[in-house]
This record gives structure tokens, C-alpha cells and sequence, in this order.
């Protein structure tokens, strides 16, 4: 567990429901300003989670920056399938520019995604790579 605080990989949500409600929320925040890490790990690092009966639209995908000063590497976060192991979609991370290293949120960094993907009831992986 002590990975996950060093490299989240966070979901920016829009839950849609018949009832044609929406929210927005950033799923697996970790909300401790200034909080930098420590480790050069350099592996996979994931968290898996499960859609339910509402379908989620996945409109960016972030990552978290740790001293919001950008990245040194390529950081590319994924999200799979993880019943069929097929990639969903996936976002390259790099650099200090919001172009490159996305829009920074708290501790973590986003992109938009060229175009929503809408998650059935299933389950999923979003996990992230230090390159």
C-alpha cells in the first residue's frame, strides 16, 4: 500500500444514470498539499476498481505529480479491462508544461482524453507507468 501514496493514479468521473443525473469526481484523490514523495520506483503501479449498475463516462485521466513542479520521466497512465485485459485508453504524461504534463489539481495532474469512454458495469484497472 505504501507504493499507492507515492504514484495515484487518479480518474477524472462523470457518472451518468437514466435519470439523466450527472456529477463529477475524481476517483482515488489524494488531497495532501505539498505531500512530495520519496521512491524512484519504476515499475506498474495500479489500483483495480468495479463499475456497477450506472455506466461511467471517463472524460480524463491524471496522474499525481508529487511537488506539482512536473515530471522528469514519461509517467503513462492506463486503464485496462480487467476481465479481457484489453486496453481502454491510455495518456502520456511528461515534462512542466500543461500541454505535456496536464492541468495540475491538488497533487495530481490531468489531461482530457480525446474522446469520453463510457465504462459499462464491469471490472477495471487504472494503473500507471514511470518510464
Amino acid at each position: 500500500m505504501k507504493i499507492f501514496r507515492y504514484i495515484l493514479v487518479p480518474l477524472c468521473l462523470t457518472l451518468m444514470s437514466s435519470h439523466a443525473y450527472s456529477q463529477s469526481l475524481t476517483a482515488y484523490d489524494l488531497n495532501t498539499p505539498g505531500y512530495l514523495g520519496n521512491t524512484n520506483f519504476g515499475g506498474n503501479v495500479g489500483m483495480a476498481f468495479d463499475v456497477n449498475a450506472v455506466n461511467v463516462t471517463v472524460t480524463s485521466l491524471g496522474i499525481f505529480d508529487s511537488g506539482g513542479d512536473g515530471f522528469h520521466h514519461v509517467m503513462t497512465t492506463y486503464l485496462y479491462d480487467r476481465d479481457t485485459h484489453a486496453l481502454i485508453t491510455s495518456q502520456n504524461f511528461s515534462g512542466t508544461t500543461v500541454a505535456t504534463a496536464g492541468t495540475l489539481v491538488g497533487n495530481q495532474r490531468f489531461i482530457d482524453l480525446a474522446a469520453p469512454v463510457i465504462l459499462g458495469p464491469g471490472h477495471y484497472v487504472v494503473s500507471a507507468y514511470a518510464s
